[in-house]
């Protein structure tokens, strides 16, 4: 990771230099092709092609002249990437529209901050509402305030733990500085459940067309516009994900043909979390456990409290020689109890789904802290916004009616 995926770097860049490039310079906007794919009825805005030279992934026998070009080098590493890619390109230059026309003196450098800034709110809103997707009917009341996690991790209430904070926010902070992405949570989601080995591809009336292997959609821009965005995400949104503890396809494990350097993906995980220092899966969470949580990770003193698996405890007998020293990935990918309240293992979530959470809401730019701003810091009637997102929720209300009351 470049940057926090939060600011959206996957379609702006982490660079000054990608992020000047991918810009068309007018009104705010990015720069697009314009497509009309099979099963529409008018051209659309794609992703252009990579005539600029910016930086990106491919595979042997695929010129980085004949990909999509975005901000992340992995943009065309399969069709749901790049699906995600194309529905925020649209978005950013929608909302572009939208604000040249409210703001007509502004000039192209203010648009495309501001709608920058705005396109991260949303997309840490979305990531806040992501969790929603795993709780089960256990989770307590408020479900959809943002903060059931915490409440359960720990033991808090609804009047002790809400939406209504200032930045900086001691809950997701240490020593004021901004949660970020751990190594940890990195490694937990390089087996999270979005590989899925196929997914149909749909036409306007919900019928498959066909079904689409993955992998083979890597590094194919020419057979994703044929399929065309919409046909694509209507299979997606039909697909069932499965949850966390999925593993990986085999059809990913090897490289060979997917980068062209071959080499097993999972054992090339596991060397770079052991070369990163991260702890066994046992030592980080009594580390954890000494933090006096409300929920708990039982340490697994002996082999068989990581599975009822047979098989899954004879195959860790051979690879480790105690139970300690079981890698962090491999401790939460046996994991078979369920963080209370939801669908995900204890382990995974603690490490993965609380660094999204406290990302999203430990940023000073947080759509959070700009939308209590004004309620808790100042007041609507005598409102001082300190930046564009702040400034577009609550410079054009107009609250000055209130002051005469």
């Amino acid at each position: 990771m470049a940057t926090t995926w939060l600011d959206i770097s996957s379609l702006y860049g982490s660079t000054t230099d990608v992020a000047h490039r991918l810009r068309s310079k007018v009104d705010g906007k990015l720069l697009t092709q314009e497509v009309q794919s099979p099963g529409t009825r008018a051209k659309a805005s794609y992703l252009p092609f990579n005539t600029m030279g910016v930086p990106t992934n491919t595979r042997p026998g695929v010129e980085p002249e004949g990909l999509f070009v975005g901000g992340d080098p992995r943009t065309n590493e399969d069709w749901l990437l790049l699906g995600i890619h194309t529905l925020l390109l649209r978005e950013h230059n929608r909302l572009c529209d939208i604000l040249k026309k409210q703001k007509p003196g502004w000039d192209d450098e203010q648009l495309y901050q501001t709608m920058r800034l705005v396109m991260s709110a949303k997309h840490a809103l979305i990531a806040n509402a992501y969790q929603m997707a795993y709780w089960t009917e256990k989770m307590p009341w408020p479900r959809d305030d943002g903060f059931p996690l915490y409440r359960q991790m720990f033991g808090e209430n609804a009047l002790e733990i809400n939406p209504a904070n200032t930045y900086p926010w001691p809950l997701v902070t240490k020593n004021g500085k901004p949660m970020t992405v751990s190594a940890g949570m990195a490694v937990v989601y390089r087996f999270h459940e979005f590989i899925i080995p196929n997914f149909p591809i749909k036409d306007q009336n919900n019928e498959t067309l066909w079904e689409q292997n993955l992998f083979d959609t890597s590094f194919n821009s020419t057979g994703f516009l044929n399929a065309g965005l919409e046909r694509i995400l209507a299979g997606a949104l039909s697909s069932h994900i499965p949850n966390f503890k999925s593993g990986l396809d085999e059809s990913f494990r090897s490289a060979g043909l997917y980068r062209g350097r071959p080499f097993d993906i999972v054992v090339s995980s596991l060397v770079h979390e052991r070369e990163q220092g991260l702890p066994t899966f046992n030592q980080y969470f009594r580390e954890y456990n000494a933090q006096d949580p409300e929920v708990v990770v039982p340490i697994r003193v002996i082999w068989d409290k990581f599975s009822t698996d047979p098989e899954d405890i004879e195959n860790l007998k051979k690879l480790y020689k105690h139970p300690d020293d079981v890698d962090l990935v491999v401790g939460c990918q046996l994991d078979e109890e369920w963080f209370p309240g939801t669908t995900v293992p204890k382990s995974a979530l603690i490490i993965s789904l609380f660094s999204l959470f406290g990302m999203g809401n430990s940023d000073r730019f947080s759509i959070g802290f700009a939308m209590m701003r004004c309620l808790l810091v100042d007041r609507p009637w005598d409102c001082h916004p300190r930046n564009a997102l702040e400034d577009l929720i609550w410079g054009a209300k107009g609250c000055t009616w209130i002051s005469q009351l």
